[in-house]
């Protein structure tokens, strides 16, 4: 597994709620962008690469990527996906874990052309050490928001 988030500073950590991403978030972060088009991929690694903060709600079900700069969120220099502005589901992965009763869900969501957000349809928190999970379902959700005359580069 490639690591597609730098460290969060301590500084993020303590005073902006910052977290680190527990192994099963890392394990579906990675399977979304490897599962995007390729020309998504880049974008969506290079915006990740930008972010520089993580929250995370306390119940586990959602995490929030952010880039701070001079003490507030600024998106602006990350490149933009070709996909409408506004708020757009992008993929969705249902997975299973070992001894778990129901599957995890997963939706990841760009705000603005921006992946911002992961949610999921119940806490993970009791799988927080998993380094994995069997994907059983895949749903690409972004094509129904290309902006047009953009290339989308899917097969």
């Amino acid at each position: 597994m490639t690591n597609l988030l730098p460290p969060t500073s301590l500084w993020h950590r303590v005073w902006k709620g910052g977290v680190a991403l527990c192994a099963l978030e890392e394990f579906l972060l990675t399977e979304f962008v490897e599962k995007m088009p390729i020309n998504f991929q880049q974008i969506i690694r290079n915006q990740l690469a930008g972010y520089n903060l993580v929250q995370r709600d306390p119940d586990w079900m959602e995490l929030r990527f952010y880039r701070i700069a001079r003490g507030r969120a600024d998106r602006s220099p990350l490149p933009l996906l070709p996909i409408r502005v506004g708020e757009v589901k992008l993929f969705s992965i249902t997975a299973r874990v070992p001894d778990g009763n129901d599957p995890i869900h997963a939706n990841f969501w760009a705000v603005d052309r921006r992946f911002f957000m992961v949610n999921f349809g119940s806490s993970i928190k009791p799988y927080k050490e998993l380094p994995s999970a069997s994907i059983e379902k895949t749903r690409q959700s972004w094509r129904s928001n290309v902006e047009g005359g953009l290339t989308t580069g899917w097969s």
